[in-house]
């Protein structure tokens, strides 16, 4: 069944005295300005929404979400449904952009946020409890201390032996990690480990004899 329009509403309300050729006509014209107006004004209503909104409005979507771009974040895809983190990209982040919010501040906000970015597997783990294989190589158990593993799925972002993340991809990853952790937490390290031999390791915030470099390093800083 075909839904309605304004065309086929004004047709089918012509009084028998105006439905001939020119009332027809009328009606037509008037009915197709209504149509036009409806299909821009469901996009504008569709704008604010990350799930339905065109690319192009994504970034004012964020805006109001509270969640800008990363420079060089492509636009992505929606979650296959409400509630999932299957998204990715831009648009990813914002569809899960409330539970997320909700959450601010926990392990679980920074795993919410990386799934819907397109990374599917993800861990946090502090210092003080069992990490992933191989542990950390920095000494010490400290309470604020934690770190990010990925994978073994990584998503679609192709990474594996000889293509690592772009610079702009671990500046992004990087950022969700300071953007959601909680407030006493020092974040050390972000690893990609696929399960088949293919780690690759970046840092957040280094430390003293670990990724540490004197002379490029903030002393007990994050990168920027």
């Amino acid at each position: 069944m075909t839904a309605p329009t304004f065309v086929s509403n004004r047709l089918a309300e012509l009084p028998p005295e105006l439905n001939g050729p020119q009332g027809q006509a009328w009606a037509t014209g008037m009915g197709t300005v209504q149509d036009q107006q409806m299909a821009l004004l469901r996009v504008a209503a569709l704008s604010r929404l990350p799930f339905k909104c065109p690319d192009d409005a994504l970034d004012a979507c964020g805006a109001w979400l509270l969640l800008p771009r990363f420079p060089g974040e492509p636009d992505g895809t929606a979650p296959t449904a409400p509630g999932k983190t299957n998204g990715t990209g831009y648009r990813g982040r914002l569809c899960v952009a409330w539970t997320t919010w909700k959450i601010a501040g926990t392990k679980q906000a920074i795993i919410s946020s990386l799934q819907a970015w397109g990374v599917p597997d993800v861990t946090v783990y502090n210092d003080y409890e069992t990490a992933p294989t191989p542990p950390p190589p920095w000494p010490g158990s400290w309470y604020t201390r934690f770190a990010v593993k990925l994978g073994p799925n990584l998503g679609a972002f192709g990474w594996g032996v000889g293509s690592d993340p772009t610079a702009e991809q671990q500046s992004q990853m990087r950022r969700q990690v300071l953007q959601w952790k909680w407030l006493y937490s020092y974040p050390v390290d972000i690893t990609l480990d696929d399960g088949m031999g293919y780690t690759f390791t970046f840092y957040v915030g280094p430390l003293i004899g670990y990724g540490l470099i004197i002379g490029e390093s903030t002393m007990g800083g994050f990168y920027t």
